[in-house]
């Protein structure tokens, strides 16, 4: 009896160390989504009639979502490895929730890193320029204006925008 208790452990443990040996899938929850989606609405409230002029200035890159279908965790993955970059920067608005800010930040870089894991190691190199030089015009707001209140509220508008095109892809 005890041999084929013995017996029936080493089973399971091969098992086990098989699944583990298992390439990762990578899993765009929306459900995730949807929480960081409405963790950028809680962390500062509606958008600030005073910024409005500001937002104005952003071009969304909107047809970089519609030719990401071929190409969608690798897209997916750069999206947010790009809105972690700039949630990296200082000088967040002390006027946003603090708790928001970092389970915002959390989630993003840890969704990142889950996404790094399973894709191939060329996928993660692969980069739709459109997106990337989206996001570098949104650090040089940033930086042209000085971190302000209202160049922290256009990046928000426009990453909640980013992450509602994410669902929408991923249905």
């Amino acid at each position: 009896m005890a041999h084929l208790t013995i017996f029936a452990l080493l089973i399971l443990s091969c098992l086990c160390s098989g699944f583990a040996a298992l390439p990762l899938k990578c899993n765009f929850q929306r459900n995730f989504n949807k929480e960081n989606v409405e963790l950028l609405k809680t962390l500062g409230g509606d958008f600030p009639k005073q910024c409005v002029w500001e937002k104005m200035k952003i071009n969304f890159p909107v047809e970089c979502y519609r030719s990401s279908k071929t190409s969608g965790n690798a897209f997916i993955y750069e999206v947010l490895l790009q809105i972690e970059k700039i949630f990296t920067n200082e000088g967040m608005p002390s006027s946003w929730n603090e708790t928001c800010k970092l389970t915002f930040r959390n989630n993003i870089f840890t969704k990142v890193q889950e996404f790094k894991k399973c894709l191939p190691a060329d996928a993660a190199n692969i980069s739709d320029r459109r997106l990337v030089t989206h996001f570098e015009v949104l650090q040089e707001i940033l930086k042209e204006k000085n971190y302000s209140f209202c160049a922290w509220e256009v990046i928000r508008a426009d990453v909640r925008s980013h992450l509602i095109q994410l669902h929408i892809l991923a249905k």
